[in-house]
């Protein structure tokens, strides 16, 4: 849908968020990427919608959002078709970080890493905008090189890279954060974790597994014994039905259904997220 039909009302569900993330990975591990030449279009009026092909999709998103006109340009002439393709052999497994990520786009430092950076690193600017060719040289000869597209071999040994280094790590410095050693690049990481199986309990929560027999039930599982599932009425606040309680608590057969759905639900896999990640004695098992 458009942007315009769903307001403010819309916020990307968990299945979407990890959909994007796969596809950054996806990115991250591709060697290729399009040229974008920064030539006008023929057609300017031409108008991308939900029906496209998926680069014309991402060209009316951008133009719905209001985004960066030069970023709506590079995806109306990317799905307009015709840049070429280029690919590396290879690319860097890490980048200094988060050094490389500090420039003039970087929330709170703006144009203050120029006093940083080494003396005359680019000819001056304009009386209105100082700072233009030496942020243009900042981006274009360091933190916006994309190794994709442009060569980079002995990139952290040539000079201007070394002096932009030393200016980043210096406003690290100068804002307590120090310098942050990246872990090794991993491309598995397997772990092992022993649990309290009322743990596991409480992080599938209650399960809601919707009316049976007219009843709204939920189930749990017993923390000290993971096999037995425990079927009860859905609480409710004001509404109640006396009798639908009874049965919810007293009819075996409603009872019995009500694990069969639940085993079903297990079975096809419930997501561990009743218990608040701080209160695990692991965050990662959230």
């Amino acid at each position: 849908q458009r942007s315009g039909s769903l307001g403010s009302r819309w916020f990307p569900c968990r299945s979407v968020v990890r959909e994007w993330l796969e596809l950054a990975l996806r990115l991250f591990d591709s060697t290729s990427v399009l040229k974008y030449q920064g030539k006008p279009l023929k057609d300017r009026n031409r108008r991308w919608n939900s029906e496209d092909a998926p680069l014309g999709r991402c060209a009316a998103l951008l133009h719905d959002v209001r985004s960066f006109a030069s970023d709506e340009a590079m995806f109306q002439e990317a799905a307009a078709g015709g840049l070429p393709e280029l690919s590396s052999a290879s690319h860097p497994a890490i980048m200094p970080f988060p050094e490389h990520a500090i420039d003039q786009h970087t929330t709170g430092i703006g144009p203050c890493i120029v006093f940083l950076l080494p003396a005359k690193t680019a000819a001056p600017g304009t009386p209105a905008q100082p700072f233009s060719s030496v942020l243009q040289r900042l981006f274009f000869e360091c933190t916006g090189v994309n190794p994709r597209r442009d060569a980079v071999e002995d990139f952290e040994e040539r000079r201007y890279t070394m002096g932009v280094r030393s200016a980043q790590q210096m406003w690290l410095v100068l804002h307590g954060q120090g310098r942050i050693v990246p872990r090794p690049v991993v491309t598995v990481e397997a772990r092992e974790y022993t649990i309290d199986n009322g743990f596991l309990a409480g992080m599938v929560g209650s399960i809601d597994v919707g009316k049976v027999r007219g009843v709204s039930m939920v189930v749990t599982i017993d923390p000290c014994s993971l096999e037995v599932l425990v079927p009860t009425p859905k609480p409710v606040v004001r509404g109640g039905n006396e009798d639908d309680f009874y049965d919810g608590l007293n009819n075996e057969e409603l009872l019995a259904e009500a694990r069969v759905r639940a085993t079903d639900m297990l079975q096809s896999g419930i997501p561990l997220l009743a218990i608040a990640r701080a209160q695990l004695p692991n965050p990662d098992l959230h």
